[in-house]
């Protein structure tokens, strides 16, 4: 009990010369936590059903349809690692306008990253576009499955660029304290995708 007491009391966590104010309890610290993380948790349980689904529904094609999307993860892995990243700095940027109260420069902030993403979007499918094939060897695709792995990747590829403009979106949400509206929105899209397949 007192280990975890430890891990997670935030006066356990901070030490009293850099506490600014009186702490919560470990129990309103945790809850906290947990209706922060709980969103972001099942927006990444959707994105995961979503190659799931993808997997299974050209189960019934064949092999050479599985290969050729299971081959494909490690170049969705890294445009999606690499969203990730954009969506920590827009949100640890709006979060530090909010905290200042500056609204208009957290809004003016999530205008200049919308515009940002689509822009780098565009940098990163375009070159992805013309080169899968080339990316896919890199990656150890078969050549008998490169075909199939470059027609997956191409049409995945053309949804990037919307589904790029929803992560500085749904991490401005979460900046600003409404991390639940994140994914009610992203998860309509997921779940509209995943029915219509």
């Amino acid at each position: 009990m007192n280990i975890l007491k430890k891990l997670y009391s935030p006066k356990h966590i901070i030490p009293e010369s850099e506490r600014l104010g009186e702490l919560p309890s470990a129990r309103f610290a945790c809850r906290d936590v947990f209706k922060l993380a709980f969103p972001a948790i099942l927006e990444s349980l959707m994105l995961q059903l979503c190659g799931t689904v993808d997997t299974m529904m050209v189960g019934s094609v064949g092999t050479h349809a599985i290969s050729a999307i299971g081959t494909s993860g490690p170049i969705r892995s890294l445009i999606v690692t690499f969203y990730s990243a954009l969506s920590i700095a827009n949100a640890a940027v709006i979060a530090r306008r909010i905290g200042s109260g500056d609204k208009e420069e957290a809004s003016e902030t999530m205008r200049q990253s919308l515009v940002y993403t689509l822009i780098i979007s565009l940098l990163v499918c375009v070159p992805g576009f013309i080169f899968t094939p080339d990316l896919l060897r890199l990656c150890g695709t078969p050549e008998a499955i490169l075909g199939d792995a470059a027609a997956y990747i191409r049409i995945w590829l053309f949804g990037v660029p919307l589904w790029g403009l929803s992560v500085p979106i749904n991490s401005s949400f979460r900046a600003a304290g409404k991390p639940l509206a994140a994914p009610s929105a992203n998860t309509s899209g997921k779940r509209s995708s995943v029915s219509a397949q």
